[in-house]
Formats: C-alpha cells, sequence, structure tokens
C-alpha cells in the first residue's frame, strides 16, 4: 500500500501535550487517504533519569490505538542532549515514504480536516515546488495577539512581499505541507543544534529556488503558546522568557539570516538606497550590511526633529568613518527600506501625523489603497486618501471586484482617471460611470471588437483624455473612424501598439484636440490628421516602414497651415525623406520644438539638405533633436562641412560617423536624447575618443547594441563604461570568433573577435547592467567567453540567449571546482531562451533549472504557440497568470491536435477563455457544441474543408451568419459543387472570406449580393467569375485573386456590359497565370477609378509588356494609384528584350524603382518593382548576378525572399554565392533544377554550354556558409552523382534539416564508402530529419536500413522510383 501523506512529528520531553495532540489525530478526516505517522524522539529523558519524562510511555500507551488510524513509525534515542529540531524533523521524514508531508508539533492541535484540505489543494495545484499553509488559532486564547494578526491576514501578494519582516515564515512552520520530492530537492532542514532557525532558512532556501506559496484560508491548527517551546528559542517576539544573553544570541542569529537574505535578493541588485529610521534599528541594519551595500545607503531619514537634527550618522567602527546624512523622510529619494514597527492597533495607526500618510500612500497601488482603508471610518483618512484615489488602476481585477466595488467607489471618491482592459467596459457602460471620469488608460488586446467601438463612440463624447495600448500586435482594424467624428470632446490622445489605417473620408474635424501621439503607415495620414485638427499644438508620430506610400503631389493641395502646431516629434522607419520635406514646407513656419529618430531607408542626408528642406522651413526652431540612421552600401561619407555653417552652429552639435565595414552612416545631435543606441561600432569609438564632450552625452542611454564591426577589446568596454554609465541592457547580436583565428576570409572580417587581453583580464566590471541579451547567430559554446561576460556584468540578473548542451556540459564540469561560475548563475532571475538554427541542442527545462536554479524560465513568443501555452498554463489558478497569457491565446490553433484531445479539452477552452480566432480540422467541428462557435469567435480558418455532406452545408450556413471572418484551406471541392452558393448569400456576416487551394467557377445566378464583405482572397478560373463577384460585393475595399488560366480552356472575354465600378475597392492583387492580357486590362478599366493599391505577381504566357504598354493599359486608368508592386515573368522564344526607356516617364518616376532584365539564353524575361515582395524568387540567372552588382540599391531589397530556385545559366561559383549571401540575407530554401557538370569536364557539346558548371573555386572553398538555409532540394535533368559536389553544398548550408535528392544509386554507395574516414559528412547527415529521395536508376538500390544508416535522425523519409513512371 503506498503512503499519500507522512505526517513528520518530531518530540523532546513533550508528556504533557502529547495526549490532546493525538486525540486531534485521532480525529483527522481521511477519507481515501493513506496516512502514516512518523515520530522522531529527540533525546527525551527516560522514566529512570533525574529529570523524568513521560513521552515514551504515552506514545506506547497510544500505539495501539494509533495504528487503528495511521502506519505507526517511531525512532529515535534517550538521555541525551537535543540534536536540534531540524535534525530531529529530517530524521522523522527519512523513516517515512508518503508522498506529501504533513509538519505537526508535539504540542499543537490539528483540526480534523487539516490534511484532508491541505492534501486535495496540493493534488489540484499540481505543483511540486508548492508550500501549503493555513491559518491557526492561538492557545490559550488572547497569547501573541499582533503576531496572530499579521499572519492571519496577510494576502496572497503579501506571503512574498513580508518576508523579510521580524515574525519569521509568512506561513508559519506548524501548518505546514509539502510534496516530499520537492523537500529532498532542497536538502531538508539545516542540522544545527538548539537556537537555530532552520525553518526561516528552509522558507528561503524554498522561495530562492523558485518555490511557491499557498495557505488555506481556514483555521486548521491550534498553535500553543507556552515558555518551553522551540520557537522560543529564536523568533524575536516570543524571547521575552528567555536570559537576557540567550536572547541577544537568539536574536542574533534570525536576525543574519534575515539581512543575509534581504542582500542577496534585493540589495545587492540595486545602485542606491535610502533607509528609513535613523534610531537604533536603521543604525544596526547599516552596521550589518556589507562593505559594499553600505556605500550604496545615500541617507537616513525619519521623522523625528531630534535625529534629524544630528545631521547624519557614521559607524564608528568603520574604517572610512563614512559619514551619512539623516534628512526628513518627505525628502527622501527611492528605494527605502523600512526598519521600523509595521503592526500596530487601529488607533496607533490613526495617530500617525498627517505627513507621514501621503508617504506611506505612494508605495501603495489605487487597489491596494482601496483594499486596506475601505472600511476606515475616518474622515482625516478618507480626506488623506482622496488625492491618491484619484487615479484608479482596476486593468487586473476581476468582473466581481468591479462590479461590486467601483459603483460604490464612484460615489464615495472623485475618481478622474481610470486604468482599465477592453472587456471591463461594458461595466463601466451599464453604470453610467462616465459623468465624472476625465481621463481613460484602456488596455485592449483585438481593436476590431464592436465592444470596443461602442466604448470608444461614448469615451470621444465624455472624456479628455484617453490612451490606448495594444497588447496584441498583429492584426487590422477601423477605430479612427470612432475617434475622429465632430463630437469629440478628447484634447489628448495617445495609441500605442498599433499603426492606423485610415482615409480623408473616414474622419471628420475634432476641434478640441490639442496633443496626439500615435502609430501610422505613411506621411499621407499626418497630412489627413492635421488637415482635421485646426488647434493640435503637439504631434507624436512613429512611422512603420511605407510599405504602401501615396505621393506628395495627391496630398499637398487644400492643406492649410496648422497655426498652434509648436512640437512635433518622428519616429520609426521611411523611405521616402522627401514626404518629410513636403511636410516641413507645409507645416514648418509654427514648429519650435522639432525631434527625429529615424531609420532612413536607401537614403542619405547631408547638412545642405537638412538646411534647405528642414531648417529653413522653420523660422520659429528652439531646439533640434536628431538621430537618423540609414544602412546604403558603395555610398560616399557625408561632407562633415555641409554642418558647420551659421545656421548648424544656433543649435545643438551635430556627430557624424560613416562605418565603411557595415555600410552605416549614422547623425545625431548632442546631447543624445534617445534611451537605446543600437549602432555602436569600432568607427564610432575611434571619434568619440579624440572628442571629449561626446563621451559626457550618453546618460539618457539604457540600451546598447553593439554591432558586427564592434571589436570585443578590453578598450572597447573601457569606453562603454564611460560613454554610457547608466545602460541596463547590453545587446550583442553578432558572431564571435576568438582572436586566435586569423586566417578568416576577407568578407569575415567584419565579424567581432574576442581580444585574448579582455577575455585574462580580471578587473574590469560594468555594474549598471542587469540585463544581457546574447543574441547569436550561431551556436554559442565557448565556456571561458561565457565565463568573462558573467564576471563582466556583477550585476546580472536578467539573462537572454541561447545555451547549447556543449556549453551545459562545461559548466557542470567546472561548476564544482568554479564558485564564481556557481554564484553567477544563481544570481540569474530571468531567464529567456533563445532558438535559431539548431533546435536539438536547446536544453531541457529540468537541465535549465540545474543551471538556473532561481530563474523563471520566460518563453519566446515565437518560441510557443498558443495551444502550448494552453498545456502549460491552462491549469494555474493565478488570476494574474491568466490574464497575462490571455492575449497569447486569443488566437488558437488546434488543427494539429488529436480528436481526443478536442473532445476532451476544447470546450471547456472555449468558455474559459476568450478566443476570438480558431484554426482547426474540418473533423472538429462535430466535436464543439454549436453555440459555443458563438460566444467569443469572430474569425475561424477550417482545413480540409468537404462541402458535399450535410453537415458541413449545414455547419456553413451557421457560420456564414455569425462569424465575421472565415478561411477555408485546402476544400475537397469539384465542378459540381455549391461552394459559391452557400458563401455568397443575402444573410451572410462575414467581413473578411478566405478560400485557398480551390479554384472556383460559378455563374450571375449561383450567388446573392452580400452587403458586409469587405475583404476577399480566392482563386478563380479566369477574370469572368471576378467580374461576376464585385458586382455582389457593393462594399469590398480588398480583393487578392490567384487567377488559374488552363491551356485546353479557351476563355470568353469578360461581358462589362452593364457593370459598374465598385467605388470602395482600393486595393487589388493579383497572382498566377495570365494568358489573356486584355481581360486584366478591362477588368482596369472597369474598376481602376477607385484603386490606390496594386499588386501583380504574374507569370503572363505569350505576352511581353514594356513600360508604355502597362503605363496605358494600368497605370492611366487608376487615377488615384499610389503603390505599385510588380512582379511579371514572361518566356517567350525569339523576343527582342523590352526598351527600358519605356519605364522612364514621368508616371513611373512617381512610383517604386523597375528592374528589368532579358536572359537571352533562357529567353526569360522579368520586370519587377524594388522592393521585392515575393518570398519566391524563382529566376535566378546570371544576367541577373550582373546587373545586380552594378546596382547599389537593389542588395538590400531582397529580405522578404526565403526560397530561391537556380536555373540554368547560373554559375556555381564562389561569386555566386557570396552575391547569395549578401543580396538574399533570410533565405531558408535553395533549390537547384538542372545538370551539375564539374569544370573539369571539357568533352561537353556545344548546345550543353549552358549547362551549370560547379568551378573549382567553390569545390575548394572551406569557408563560404550560408546558415540560414535548412532545406535544399536537388531537382536534375540528369542523374547527379558526383560526391565532391554533394560534399561541398553540404558543408555550404551548415543547418540544413531537410534534403530533396533526384540521385543515382552510386552517389549514396560513395557516401557509404567514404562516411567511415569522411566524419564531416557524417555529422552534416545525422543532422537531416526530412528526406526524399528520387532514384534515377533501378540498379543497386540501398534498403531502408542503409538510409537509414546514412541519415540516422531522419523522421519523415519518401521514396520515389523515377524509372517506374518512365
Amino acid at each position: 500500500m503506498s503512503i499519500d501523506v507522512s505526517i513528520i512529528m518530531p518530540v523532546r520531553n513533550a508528556a504533557q501535550w502529547l495526549n490532546e495532540t493525538f486525540e486531534s489525530l485521532m480525529k483527522q478526516i481521511i477519507e481515501n487517504i493513506n496516512i502514516e505517522l512518523s515520530i522522531y524522539n529527540d533525546g527525551s529523558s527516560a522514566s529512570g533519569s533525574s529529570l523524568r519524562d513521560e513521552t515514551l510511555n504515552i506514545i506506547e500507551q497510544w500505539r495501539k490505538q494509533l495504528e487503528l488510524k495511521y502506519k505507526l513509525i517511531v525512532h529515535g534515542y534517550e538521555n541525551e542532549e537535543a540534536r536540534g529540531v531540524g535534525y530531529g524533523k529530517n530524521r522523522a521524514v527519512q523513516y517515512s515514504s508518503g508522498r506529501f508531508l504533513c509538519f505537526q508539533d508535539a504540542d499543537d492541535l490539528m483540526c480534523p480536516n487539516r490534511i484532508h484540505r491541505q492534501y486535495h489543494v496540493a493534488i489540484n495545484e499540481k505543483d511540486d515546488a508548492i508550500l501549503i499553509g493555513s491559518k491557526y488559532e492561538r492557545i490559550p486564547e488572547g497569547s501573541t495577539d499582533r503576531y496572530t494578526q499579521w499572519a492571519n491576514n496577510l494576502t496572497e501578494e503579501q506571503l512574498y512581499t513580508q518576508i523579510y519582516l521580524a515574525h519569521g515564515p509568512t506561513l508559519i512552520m506548524p501548518t505546514w505541507f509539502c510534496s516530499r520530492s520537492w523537500f529532498d530537492r532542497l536538502g531538508g532542514f539545516d542540522e544545527i543544534a538548539k537556537g537555530h532557525c532552520e525553518d526561516l532558512t528552509f522558507f528561503f532556501k524554498h522561495l530562492r529556488n523558485g518555490g511557491r506559496l499557498y495557505r488555506v484560508n481556514e483555521i486548521l491548527l491550534y498553535y500553543r503558546y507556552h515558555s518551553e517551546a522551540t520557537t522560543f528559542s529564536v523568533h524575536e517576539k516570543l524571547c521575552e522568557t528567555r536570559s537576557k544573553m540567550d536572547v541577544k544570541v537568539l536574536k542574533d542569529v534570525i536576525w543574519s539570516v534575515r539581512i543575509q537574505e534581504i542582500q542577496l535578493n534585493i540589495i545587492n541588485n540595486l545602485e542606491k538606497l535610502t533607509i528609513w529610521n535613523a534610531g537604533k534599528q536603521g543604525r544596526k541594519f547599516y552596521r550589518s550590511l556589507n562593505d559594499i551595500n553600505k556605500h550604496k545607503i545615500i541617507c537616513f531619514c525619519d521623522m523625528d526633529p531630534k535625529k534629524i537634527s544630528k545631521g547624519f550618522y557614521t559607524d564608528e567602527l568603520s574604517q572610512d568613518k563614512r559619514r551619512i546624512p539623516v534628512i526628513h523622510f518627505t525628502q527622501a529619494i527611492p528605494p527605502i527600506i523600512i526598519c521600523v514597527k509595521l503592526i500596530m492597533t487601529k488607533a496607533q495607526f490613526l495617530d500617525l501625523p498627517n505627513e507621514l500618510f501621503p508617504f506611506i500612500f505612494q508605495y501603495l497601488n489605487s487597489t491596494n489603497l482601496i483594499k486596506t482603508f475601505f472600511n476606515v471610518e475616518s474622515l482625516r483618512i478618507q480626506t488623506l486618501i482622496q488625492s491618491f484615489l484619484s487615479h484608479l488602476d482596476i486593468s487586473q481585477e476581476t468582473d466581481q471586484w468591479i462590479q461590486t466595488y467601483l459603483p460604490i467607489l464612484f460615489n464615495q471618491y472623485n475618481i478622474i482617471a481610470l486604468r482599465l482592459q477592453d472587456k471591463h467596459i461594458n461595466l463601466i457602460l451599464k453604470n453610467f460611470l462616465l459623468n465624472k471620469i476625465q481621463s481613460i488608460h484602456l488596455f485592449s488586446s483585438d481593436w476590431n471588437t464592436d465592444l470596443l467601438k461602442e466604448g470608444l463612440n461614448h469615451f470621444r463624447q465624455c472624456l479628455k483624455q484617453l490612451s490606448i495600448t495594444f497588447t496584441y500586435p498583429h492584426g487590422k482594424g477601423d477605430i479612427a473612424s470612432h475617434l475622429f467624428q465632430c463630437d469629440c470632446q478628447l484634447e489628448h490622445l495617445n495609441i500605442t501598439g498599433r499603426f492606423l489605417f485610415f482615409d480623408n473620408n473616414d474622419i471628420n474635424t475634432c476641434t478640441r484636440l490639442t496633443y496626439l501621439s500615435i502609430g501610422l503607415e505613411g506621411m499621407y495620414r499626418v497630412f489627413i490628421l492635421i488637415k482635421h485638427l485646426p488647434n493640435l499644438e503637439q504631434l507624436k508620430v512613429k512611422f512603420r516602414i511605407e510599405e504602401r506610400m501615396i505621393q506628395p503631389t495627391l496630398y499637398v493641395e487644400n492643406v492649410t497651415l496648422c497655426k498652434t502646431l509648436h512640437r512635433v516629434t518622428f519616429t520609426g522607419c521611411t523611405k521616402y525623406f522627401e514626404y518629410f520635406e513636403h511636410f516641413f514646407t507645409t507645416f514648418g513656419s509654427t514648429i519650435k520644438y522639432l525631434t527625429i529618430n529615424i531609420d532612413l531607408m536607401y537614403n542619405i542626408v547631408d547638412g545642405k539638405r537638412l538646411e534647405q528642406e528642414l531648417l529653413s522651413k522653420m523660422p520659429c526652431l528652439l531646439s533640434l533633436n536628431l538621430i537618423i540612421h540609414s544602412i546604403i552600401p558603395h555610398c560616399d561619407p557625408i561632407a562633415i562641412e555641409t554642418f558647420q555653417n551659421s545656421s548648424w552652429q544656433n543649435l545643438n552639435p551635430i556627430v557624424y560617423w560613416n562605418d565603411i565595414h557595415a555600410h552605416q552612416h549614422t547623425i545625431f545631435t548632442l546631447p543624445y536624447r534617445s534611451n537605446r543606441f543600437k549602432h555602436l561600432s569600432n568607427d564610432f569609438i575611434s571619434s568619440c575618443i579624440s572628442n571629449r564632450v561626446v563621451s559626457l552625452c550618453f546618460e539618457h542611454v539604457r540600451i546598447l547594441s553593439l554591432i558586427s564591426t564592434t571589436p570585443l577589446t578590453l578598450e572597447i568596454f573601457e569606453f562603454i563604461e564611460k560613454g554610457f554609465p547608466n545602460i541596463k541592457t547590453l545587446e550583442l547580436t553578432n558572431p564571435l570568433k576568438s582572436s586566435r583565428f586569423q586566417h578568416e576570409r576577407k568578407r569575415n572580417r567584419n565579424i567581432s573577435h574576442i581580444s585574448d587581453i579582455f577575455l585574462l583580464n580580471n578587473s574590469l566590471q560594468l555594474p549598471s547592467i542587469t540585463k544581457f541579451c546574447f543574441l547569436l547567430r550561431s551556436q554559442y559554446d565557448d565556456y571561458k567567453i561565457f565565463r568573462r561576460f558573467l564576471y563582466l556584468l556583477p550585476s546580472l540578473v536578467y539573462l537572454q540567449m541561447f545555451i547549447g548542451r556543449s556549453l551545459f556540459h562545461e559548466i557542470l564540469i567546472y561548476e564544482h571546482e568554479d564558485n564564481f561560475i556557481r554564484c553567477a548563475l544563481n544570481r540569474i532571475k530571468l531567464l529567456q531562451r533563445i532558438r535559431f538554427y539548431d533546435g536539438k541542442n536547446l536544453l531541457s527545462n529540468e537541465e535549465l533549472h540545474i543551471l538556473f536554479p532561481n530563474a523563471q524560465i520566460l518563453f519566446d513568443y515565437d518560441d510557443l504557440y498558443a495551444i502550448d501555452l494552453l498545456k502549460i498554463f491552462s491549469d494555474f489558478k493565478s488570476y494574474r497568470l491568466q490574464t497575462l497569457i490571455q492575449p497569447f491565446i486569443s488566437r488558437l490553433d488546434v488543427s494539429q491536435e488529436s480528436d481526443e484531445w478536442i473532445e476532451n479539452y476544447l470546450s471547456n477552452v472555449l468558455t474559459k477563455y476568450k478566443i476570438i480566432a480558431l484554426r482547426l480540422q474540418m473533423n472538429h467541428l462535430v466535436m464543439i457544441p454549436e453555440h459555443l462557435l458563438s460566444i467569443n469567435i469572430q474569425s475561424m480558418e477550417v482545413i480540409n474543408w468537404d462541402v458535399l455532406t450535410d453537415f458541413s452545408k449545414k455547419t456553413m450556413i451557421y457560420l456564414r451568419q455569425n462569424l465575421q471572418k472565415l478561411s477555408l484551406v485546402q476544400p475537397n471541392d469539384n465542378e459540381s459543387s455549391d461552394l459559391p452558393d452557400l458563401l455568397f448569400r443575402s444573410d451572410s456576416q462575414l467581413k473578411h472570406l478566405i478560400i485557398k487551394d480551390c479554384t472556383l467557377y460559378f455563374f450571375n445566378d449561383d450567388i446573392e449580393i452580400c452587403t458586409r464583405l469587405t475583404y476577399l482572397s480566392i482563386e478563380l478560373e479566369g477574370m469572368n467569375p471576378l467580374f461576376i463577384l464585385i458586382q455582389h460585393l457593393p462594399n469590398l475595399q480588398k480583393l487578392k485573386v490567384k487567377i488559374q488560366s488552363q491551356e485546353c480552356i479557351v476563355q470568353t472575354a469578360p461581358n462589362t456590359n452593364g457593370v459598374k465600378p465598385c467605388n470602395k475597392l482600393h486595393s487589388v492583387t493579383f497572382t498566377g497565370w495570365i494568358k489573356y492580357f486584355n481581360h486584366l486590362e478591362s477588368f482596369f478599366d472597369t474598376f481602376g477609378s477607385t484603386i490606390e493599391y496594386l499588386s501583380l505577381n504574374i507569370d503572363s504566357q505569350y505576352h511581353l509588356f514594356d513600360g508604355k504598354r502597362l503605363e496605358h493599359g494600368i497605370l492611366d486608368k487608376m487615377p488615384r494609384l499610389s503603390s505599385l508592386n510588380l512582379i511579371i515573368f514572361s518566356s517567350l522564344v525569339d523576343n527582342d528584350p523590352i526598351e527600358i526607356e519605356t519605364f522612364q516617364s514621368f508616371t513611373w518616376q512617381n512610383f517604386n524603382p523597375i528592374v528589368y532584365w532579358n536572359d537571352v539564353r533562357a529567353q526569360q524575361h522579368t520586370l519587377f518593382t524594388l522592393p521585392y515582395k515575393s518570398d519566391k524568387f524563382e529566376y535566378f540567372s546570371n544576367d541577373f548576378v550582373s546587373n545586380c552588382v552594378s546596382n547599389q540599391s537593389v542588395s538590400i531589397c531582397f529580405k522578404r525572399v526565403r526560397t530561391l530556385s537556380l536555373i540554368a545559366t547560373t554559375p556555381l561559383n564562389l561569386e555566386t554565392f557570396l552575391f547569395i549571401e549578401k543580396i538574399f540575407p533570410n533565405i531558408t530554401t535553395i533549390k537547384l533544377t538542372h545538370w551539375i557538370i564539374s569544370s573539369l569536364d571539357e568533352n561537353e557539346n556545344e548546345e550543353d554550354r549552358n549547362v551549370t558548371i560547379m568551378s573549382e573555386d567553390l569545390l575548394l572553398d572551406n569557408s563560404l556558409q550560408l546558415p540560414t538555409v535548412t532545406k535544399f532540394c536537388i531537382s536534375l535533368w540528369f542523374p547527379f552523382n558526383d560526391y565532391k559536389i554533394f560534399r561541398r553544398f553540404i558543408q555550404i548550408f551548415p543547418n540544413l534539416i531537410c534534403l530533396e535528392l533526384d540521385i543515382e544509386q552510386s552517389l549514396l554507395h560513395d557516401i557509404l564508402k567514404y562516411e567511415h574516414e569522411d566524419k564531416f559528412v557524417k555529422t552534416i547527415l545525422a543532422r537531416i530529419e526530412q528526406l526524399n529521395i528520387t532514384y534515377m536508376d533501378e540498379k543497386n538500390t540501398l534498403t531502408d536500413a542503409e538510409i537509414y544508416y546514412l541519415f540516422p535522425n531522419v523522421k519523415n523519409l519518401v521514396k520515389q522510383n523515377c524509372y517506374d513512371s518512365g
């Protein structure tokens, strides 16, 4: 029989209380719980001794009765000195066997339901690292009243925050209940003889190791008070009956434990500190600190005039005799350690002077103030508290708390500002609480809910100030139209977390708004806003990179000067600096204070241009703060003389530097105003060392990032120590190499090196830094470098890095002999693990806890999906934790979950959480009650939809009538299906519809008008269905169409008779195959008048278009067009190249640059705009490489490309792959789709000269690598069997995990032949997890066993035979 609970009871001379204790044990409720009682006798006096005690006799008298209920275990010894309470408890635990431990003192009494309640809490919490206590009652009644009142009334938060008080653990030890596994992991109690606070040291050890505290809010123990109690030997409040010498020694024990713990957890992480209490306790606290922490004390504060009049305190026993000021508490500077009595009677508290209360109140948030003082019937207190409750934060409170207290608070207090979540809006509106409120700060996870829009409609009419913080970074929605209206009373508006998108007709004039902070997509909307805000005084705008930018010529008209605008701040990223110039030309005449902190793409500006286009347009300018960062390769540096004329001399000094290796140009004014410095390079350091002024101007910087050209030497960190005295976060985002590697290629010279001098130095430290981000793009496993950085940062508590398994094992090897590394890792409180390319080397949570025992492991948003968060945290009962994860699980993907999981858990998840978007399989819908689909869900994506079943048709009707957004992926559709008939009906509530992997064709009578649909992404057979669709979607705004043009189908031209333009259609995207380009021209003839954003990514068969035809056939039909993204590929035989001059007209100059190339040998013509917007680049050829090398701006325009296909004319030489490395930095897949022959073959035929050859320089090179590539596909026209070429390819891709090969069997046999002597190949092949092999011959095929021998870690193997299919 397994034991569930062991009662742990050490005894020593406890005869006078044991009978009552055993009686309480016999009354325990033990339903279905197997319990044992483990008693350990710690040297009780035997009955024959001079100090006779009947402890053992009483135990024997109760044995038979106890054994009826419990398994009884008794051990111990007699007539010896006590070995200590810790020793006795550990021995009792040692002889027991229960899963849980229930600690019981021999003189205390259990309530009948104690074990039952604590056991079920432990089972339900599912967390071994939890210490469970309870409330208690003192016997005799009334003893230690204050202590009992304190312990029983601590809130859940105070269980953690009041652990350093004199009373001992916040959960009193006699009520403890915990798991055996956790007790063993902590090593049990300290086994020091009498006079040691073993409970307090265990309690602190529990918290240091991440343990939780839980108190059952019921009285489960009667805690006896008497002079012989072991508690009297240490706890300060219970020492009154001991001798004065004993009391002093024992008080010093608990004092030293508390001081040691508070230094370790708090003071070591602070830069400065104030001690409240210049009296005896405060001075004792100061003297108890170590020397380093003593120097952090800047002053004492007090309210006693006598103490303050002394002026300072000096510790005469110290060596430096430092004089520490004593000041009035109202002048104190936080953080503050309070060394005063906190427990007092209500009368004592109310007798405190008025001037003390504000200082107490400012350390409590508004809800804590309410909970503490709500029922205090004192007019004086309520008056004093009023100013602290005028701004109320209820964002973390439950709905029940808000419904209960908020109406009362509004009636009782003058609350003028409120902080809340969007889900609380209805509670505010329902209680009509907007009459008094002037300001609201709103947290929202989704900006497209009807509740939020309803709230905004009320807020804009009633409030003076509104702040909205969007906590979920993705999604789109319309809130501008609900804020900027004529009835708006707002004077101050702040929106963060999202970029707004709106047009001129969406908003109206707001005359009262004077302050606006907002995120926008493009300068166009700044002009729209200012046009509608005539009294705006302060404007702060953060720009997202303008993927869709309306040109200045379209929006300068009819915009008048805003005479009140005097302060402007621009941040973010922009492509077009000329748009800033247009802004200042229009509005600059009134601006007095200007701040610009931008990343400028594709442009560089010098002092002359800034003076002419900015400064000269602002005659009233008094202050300019400037930070402009540009990355442009092969660009000459700015002439610094352009910043030296009289206009610039009237403003703050300018610093400029050009980092040649990193192609970076940076301009900023002094003093540097941003809290982040993200471009520290070697060139900049060289400039600063010669400029004394600069080194003093970075006091605002809190986050410092080192770039690839920064040398990690002793000098660089000495410069950081002097130049950046207040940085809190250091980021290192580039690969490291030790200085002993001196033979790298030229292309690697910009990789940072850690010098040996820095590694060997043991003196330099940066104590201000508390967070270190090791964001390295390769596996980092150098123990010496890791140790040096830990020593460099002695105050480090937050570490963000990738930790490989090899580093893990090195730390385990050295930590026993290296005390520093163990102490440094113990300091880490927060660990954020990073995963780049090496997923297999990632450590488990258990291994991370071994390295960082006190760290809370943080998961990156990218590492955990919503379903993972649910599985990890759904059983946690913390309201705070559930609130924090809500934004991350609001969009839930269960498409990969089992039917069992869906059936057992999904309904509960939909009920418990606010799930607004759901992705699932078609068969999962059967398992979800229909009413749950309409609780919160607004969006749904269904995989493998089968439209032919009755259930699917019924469900489709329900979904279109209840959802706002629907996506269907891989629907099992055919020509006879009625999917369009089910979707496009007049009762549809859908606003957003996506259909993937299914080509639809329908007629006019098959569908009905849908007035709510604004976004449609669909695949169609030709253009005719598209014309039909638009006629039935009058409010369509965004359209994405993939056109399928089958060779065998002749498509008639669309019938445009009677077709009217769609007035709201402003964004159109076409992809796919276009057989009849004139059909596309008919579309723009009909609907082009309203289109502002156009994207074409098409393969145009049989047609070649020059700039003139595209201009007349498309651009001229779209007068409002502001953004054009173009990718057109044509494959025509014997066709002359396009004249590039046809793209140089005035019309084309208003759009992004055009790239064209003609690959004569491959007979390919390609047009595209920059930046390149597709994730695939399928036509990479030699001619294109030549064009790009001569075009400076192209090199940074392919960051979106993830898949790169090499065609027949691509030269496989070293230069080509160096080019790929620079131009395509983020590719993950490379496809090779043609025959490769060695350059040593001289006998190829004339017609084969366009076949790609792998050059000898690439074969012999051992340094070039593309670490981003994880998938490599070789799909060849002819057999591939060259082992050397194969080996070189896998060497280029060190992080390869997916391999697709069309090969001869001989290649696999060569790999088997060489793998014993070629360890490199064996190592690389062991990384492959997905393998797809197509055999090109049928001889000597390998068995599965041989394939798995070559690729031991393959999880997914697919084999095909090319000869089977001919």
